[in-house]
């Protein structure tokens, strides 16, 4: 498993308009139906990151696939999982399936904590912000590292019984979850 991080204000307007003129048509409609700029930003931020990857793992373009959320890869060994909040944009890759979650930590109601954790988080987050995110993001990486939706479901799901990575850096803390059995 190896992820990759990408500023989306370290792209000058330039790249931007490059990125654009390269990405697949279900893109560009994806990154024209954005009407803020960052969104557009973290749109095309994802498909660069994406190129690099599969340009650093010879892995060709034409195997780029969509299906409803996820971008796949036909044909391939390898899984990827895209996330990004605020000015950062993450894309992890593994030969098994992966899930990565970026969010800002910032405050938080914890009355939501009730709509997808379970007992054994709550008494985990014990009102602690940073530990609240660490569930939030493990579930939001699990969910899609298992092609499902972040729902009332993930109440099923217990924090403690799965190996999780999580990284911490300018105030945002990324999950990664990579499934190793069924």
């Amino acid at each position: 498993m190896k992820y990759y991080k990408l500023n989306i204000n370290s792209l000058s307007d330039e790249e931007y308009k490059e990125i654009y003129n390269k990405a697949d048509e279900i893109r560009k409609k994806k990154c024209d139906n954005y009407k803020l700029i960052d969104d557009k930003k973290r749109c095309l931020a994802a498909y660069y990151l994406l190129l690099k990857v599969l340009e650093e793992y010879s892995i060709d373009k034409s195997k780029i696939s969509y299906d409803k959320e996820h971008i796949i890869l036909i044909d391939s060994d390898y899984n990827i999982s895209i996330s990004h909040s605020g000015y950062f944009v993450l894309l992890a890759i593994s030969k098994n399936k992966i899930g990565i979650d970026i969010e800002r930590i910032r405050d938080i109601n914890f009355a939501i904590t009730g709509y997808f954790c379970n007992d054994n988080d709550l008494d985990y987050i014990d009102n602690d912000i940073n530990k609240f995110f660490e569930v939030w993001t493990f579930k939001e990486a699990f969910s899609k590292a298992n092609g499902m939706g972040i729902s009332r479901e993930s109440k099923n799901i217990n924090f403690k019984d799965y190996n999780k990575e999580f990284v911490y850096f300018d105030n945002y803390i990324v999950c990664l979850y990579e499934k190793t059995q069924d």
